[in-house]
């Protein structure tokens, strides 16, 4: 089986997306699957880490957003899925890439996982405090738009499988996110 994990989400300097997936890697090395990621970064290249195999893409900074970084080469991106024909494709962000993997899942055969743990309705009320009441319903047509194709939809809480089932996404479960408890006791 070929597992398969993209996002926007992951640098360098990076914390809970970047955790995340280096804790996944780290689960995955001893398992019988083949674990591929599809990553922002400032030149293309590929890595391999333990039983995981890294495609580095080259893809500007996000503005506002910096050190994060759009992955914009759908080509590159087609051309990984197209190479390595992966059973399950996990998505970790809301812009473009699951329009891609969603528009490509037919065609390639594979199973999708929306992994949605950024809100995008937060984050530009945040930028733009006083316009909520008009970004808000476009910000929420967007996610619906974009992660309402997943066959599966993951959420960190039920708060957030709430949201996501208010604005009619219902594909979806809750999985916690974990702690270390040889780190937390």
């Amino acid at each position: 089986m070929k597992v398969l994990d993209i996002t926007h989400f992951y640098n360098k300097k990076s914390g809970g997306v970047k955790r995340y997936l280096e804790e996944k890697v780290r689960y995955l090395s001893d398992k019988n699957i083949n674990h591929l990621l599809i990553l922002p970064s400032e030149e293309d290249k590929t890595q391999k880490k333990l039983n995981s195999k890294y495609y580095f893409i080259k893809s500007p900074e996000i503005p506002f957003f910096k050190p994060y970084r759009f992955i914009l080469n759908k080509k590159k991106v087609i051309e990984v899925l197209n190479t390595e024909k992966p059973d399950i494709v996990e998505v970790g962000s809301p812009y473009l890439i699951p329009s891609w993997i969603n528009k490509n899942k037919e065609k390639f055969g594979y199973k999708t996982i929306g992994f949605f743990h950024s809100n995008i309705e937060g984050s530009i009320s945040s930028i733009f405090k006083s316009f909520d009441k008009i970004f808000s319903p476009p910000a929420k047509k967007w996610i619906k738009r974009e992660y309402g194709s997943f066959d599966l939809v993951v959420s960190p809480s039920k708060y957030v499988e709430n949201y996501l089932n208010d604005i009619g996404i219902n594909n979806t479960a809750t999985i916690y996110l974990g702690i270390d408890s040889s780190t937390f006791l």
